[in-house]
């Protein structure tokens, strides 16, 4: 049985310090088995029906009886060998209901089209093959999936992109600290690596600032890992922020990393009322 909507959490002097939705709620709480690959099989052996609908609002999208459709969408939903996969935190994209003339045989969502949920299980399971069902899906009136999969694919191979890049921009002497120069929650091995090898505060600036101007070019919705060098710079006073971006012979580079972060959320929030010359706002 699903909980309220929302279920709040206690400390140990019973004051409320959070909340969970329900849904999660039942999730940690339950006790069923976890997926098992076989016993979902035999019951989709079991299946000579399936009706197909929109998990928000129930929208019929497909139904059939065919026998050629109905063993081609069971080996699309054949798991991997290990198919427990936690709890994706979204409802899902599509339900399916599986029958057995007029009784229910099983029902799962589709979760981006990577695993699916039953109240059989206590975890998701994963799919072997994901874009399977999407295409099988396609193949029958419901393309939007696969489309947002493939767009997907494109997404994740761009930030791919921009982080190769960004790593490559990254200074020397603060590569060999690995993906730990990825990490804006820490910058205090960054910011001790790069007082070691420039100790000047403005030759600091200025390196940070090339490094800034090569990553991704956006003032918001930044890659966590361009944090980093926000939060670096943003320790600087203004005034030596300004200085070392007016400096003669200033690369591009680096004059569009000052750019960023003066024009960046971060630098309004922290540094409110200073001001900054209009030539190092992008809008200039």
């Amino acid at each position: 049985m699903t909980k309220e909507e929302f279920t709040p959490i206690y400390d140990d002097d019973g004051n409320i310090r959070g909340i969970l939705d329900g849904a999660t709620a039942d999730y940690l709480e339950s006790e069923l088995p976890q997926p098992d690959n076989a016993l979902f099989a035999a019951d989709l052996k079991r299946a000579n029906r399936v009706r197909i609908s929109d998990v928000m609002d129930q929208k019929f999208r497909y139904e059939t009886i065919a026998p050629k459709e109905l063993e081609e969408l069971r080996q699309c939903f054949e798991l991997t060998d290990d198919p427990a996969c936690g709890h994706c935190m979204c409802i899902g994209d599509l339900t399916f209901d599986f029958f057995d003339a007029a009784e229910s045989v099983v029902s799962v969502t589709l979760h981006h089209g990577y695993s699916i949920r039953c109240g059989l299980w206590k975890d998701d399971a994963e799919l072997l093959d994901g874009t399977l069902i999407l295409q099988w899906l396609a193949d029958h009136g419901i393309p939007e999936l696969l489309d947002a999969f493939k767009k997907d694919e494109i997404r994740a191979k761009e930030h791919a992109a921009e982080l190769a890049h960004w790593k490559n921009a990254m200074p020397a002497c603060i590569r060999s600290l690995g993906d730990k120069a990825l990490n804006d929650s820490d910058v205090e091995p960054i910011r001790i690596a790069l007082a070691d090898a420039v100790p000047e505060r403005a030759d600091q600036i200025m390196t940070l600032y090339e490094w800034l101007g090569a990553g991704c070019g956006r003032y918001t919705g930044v890659p966590s890992y361009e944090m980093v060098t926000m939060f670096l710079l943003l320790e600087y006073s203004t005034p030596e922020l300004v200085a070392v971006a007016s400096a003669n012979g200033i690369s591009a580079k680096a004059l569009e990393g000052a750019r960023r972060i003066f024009d960046c959320w971060w630098f309004q929030q922290r540094k409110e009322n200073e001001l900054v010359p209009l030539e190092f706002h992008r809008s200039q």
